[in-house]
């Protein structure tokens, strides 16, 4: 059994979409990308924690609430009779489609202009992050290759040292443990480089 660290509510993040500006009909797409998300659909895999997956997904995807996730108007199309019209007019409702992705491209990437819940711009990493979210939902909504092309953007990314404690500093925390107890949870930690979570589902089976 696996113990979680973090409480998680996938459903409420799920039915919180109801709540977005933007059409029913893309609420309901929304949602059934998701489940088809954590179904492994989309990726081909299944994650083992699909609760902090949708913490990142459906508030990455809320981004674009005030640009394309608006949708296409089609109904307009389907109202023409003569095809000549019908695909003039499929291509311009498409080129206005591509101008919100593009303008939610710069607003998140260039100028800046949408914010984290702490009130700053993301920073490279999690854009480029937020970018392959949307780049999958909208190859998954639309099937269409030219709709993805602004997303088509390059993100420099610098990586980051990770900071951790050399080996003499490992040896001394371990030294300065008071009980066995301790020193399992200091010999563990740093002997097989484990998560908090990955560390308490540890079973008497996995040894041997």
């Amino acid at each position: 059994m696996k113990i979680e660290t973090h409480r998680r509510n996938k459903e409420k993040y799920i039915n919180g979409i109801q709540s977005w500006t933007i059409p029913t009909i893309e609420k309901k797409k929304v949602v059934e990308f998701v489940q088809e998300y954590l179904s492994g659909r989309i990726t081909n895999k299944i994650g083992s924690n699909s609760g902090a997956l949708v913490e990142k997904l459906i508030p990455a995807l809320a981004l674009a609430q005030d640009y394309y996730l608006q949708g296409m108007d089609m109904d307009s199309v389907k109202t023409l009779k003569k095809e000549e019209e019908k695909l003039l007019l499929l291509e311009k409702i498409k080129s206005e489609f591509k101008k919100e992705v593009s303008r939610f491209v710069d607003d998140l990437v260039v100028d800046k202009k949408i914010k984290s819940k702490l009130g700053k711009p993301y920073p490279p990493k999690s854009q480029k992050e937020i970018m392959n979210y949307h780049k999958r939902y909208l190859l998954w909504r639309y099937k269409d290759n030219d709709l993805v092309s602004p997303l088509a953007v390059t993100i420099e990314t610098k990586e980051r040292d990770i900071e951790s404690l050399t080996l003499a500093e490992v040896e001394k925390l371990y030294r300065a443990c008071k009980s066995d107890e301790e020193r399992y949870l200091i010999a563990g930690f740093f002997s097989t480089g484990a998560r908090a979570e990955e560390f308490l589902s540890l079973r008497m089976c996995d040894y041997g």
